[in-house]
């Protein structure tokens, strides 16, 4: 539970939510190298406890630094956010949405400060089907930021090219 200040990270290899501390999806120096660019960024609401968990400091172009690179703590293969949110999406796109809404809330209680919480779990729970699914692949971003996912959900959604150009500054 993130709003506990001295709780472990949920994919911290000795933390209660992972399940099997054993998978290196990105060496950690080329995790280290990863920054998050502002556009991902803004998936994390203001309250949302991972951004200032999982994320250093932004710096003067807009990007943060990935606080979970460089360490052989952050090694996991499942976690229990992860299947939550594979429950909820699951449930979701079968159209059982009531059971996909209990999923994704359980997962936020424990992410989101009490009061972004709240607000949270009523646009949740005002959602119709194509918005859940959206919300539950944006909650997979954020959760699972630089762990070896995001391109991998991106192509099993039917997202159906991904790129992105640098300008090279």
């Amino acid at each position: 539970d993130l709003n506990d200040a001295a709780a472990t990270l949920p994919n911290s290899y000795n933390s209660v939510e992972n399940i099997t501390p054993l998978e290196t999806p990105l060496s950690s120096t080329i995790n280290g190298a990863a920054l998050a660019t502002p556009v991902f960024l803004s998936l994390y609401a203001e309250n949302d406890l991972r951004l200032d968990k999982y994320f250093a400091e932004t710096d003067e172009k807009g990007f943060r630094k990935n606080k979970k690179a460089g360490s052989n703590n952050y090694l996991c293969t499942f976690r229990v956010g992860e299947i939550y949110l594979t429950a909820a999406e699951a449930a979701a796109r079968l159209g059982e949405l009531s059971q996909a809404r209990t999923r994704l809330l359980e997962l936020m209680r424990k992410r989101y400060a009490p009061e972004a919480y709240e607000a949270k779990s009523v646009v949740v729970n005002a959602m119709d089907k194509e918005a859940l699914v959206q919300e539950i692949l944006d909650e997979r971003a954020r959760e699972l930021a630089f762990e070896g996912h995001r391109w991998f959900d991106l192509r099993r959604s039917t997202r159906p090219r991904l790129e992105k150009v640098l300008d090279g500054t």
